[in-house]
């Protein structure tokens, strides 16, 4: 009888430990999103985004995430650390009175690793105009181009990267 207490005793002391070892498992997400459905805004309309960040799909609270905002590819104008709530967050990322695209971004670290999140809007990116010109002579250049590659025959050949051996 006092082996059998011990062992019940010892088996459930066992799956105690396993189940406070056990750590949660899970896929955390950030999303970053526009308030625009269309992700583009008219010159000097403001931009906000909504940043939820979830666990298995469900909004979690209490985790310190930062986020920052904007011009893309240039050094952000807005950057704050904040804490998750139940509800989503919503940031007022600015405008821009140039053509352009203006992002947000979030991360957070946890458990060891880092998870990101980004959203992009764009001022009238119809209105964005090349940085360089093309070279004068870039048309003849193409057409030659064209002319030399017409010139080689067409000697399309098919060659598996797989035989099938029952054949």
């Amino acid at each position: 009888m006092i082996k059998l207490k011990t062992f019940v005793c010892l088996f459930l002391l066992c799956v105690c430990y396993a189940t406070q070892a056990q750590a949660r498992l899970g896929n955390y997400q950030i999303r970053v999103v526009p308030d625009r459905d269309n992700w583009t805004y008219e010159l000097n309309q403001p931009a906000k985004f909504t940043v939820s960040v979830t666990l298995d799909n469900h909004q979690i609270s209490g985790l310190s995430f930062k986020y920052s905002c904007g011009l893309e590819a240039m050094p952000p104008s807005i950057e704050k650390t904040v804490v998750t709530t139940a509800q989503t967050l919503t940031i007022e990322a600015g405008t821009l009175d140039k053509p352009g695209f203006l992002r947000c971004v979030a991360t957070m670290e946890t458990g060891g690793r880092t998870y990101r999140g980004l959203g992009t809007a764009g001022f009238r990116p119809d209105l964005i105009k090349p940085t360089t010109d093309d070279p004068k002579d870039f048309d003849q250049l193409w057409e030659d181009g064209k002319k030399e590659l017409a010139k080689l025959p067409i000697d399309a050949k098919f060659e598996p990267l797989f035989r099938n051996s029952s054949a």
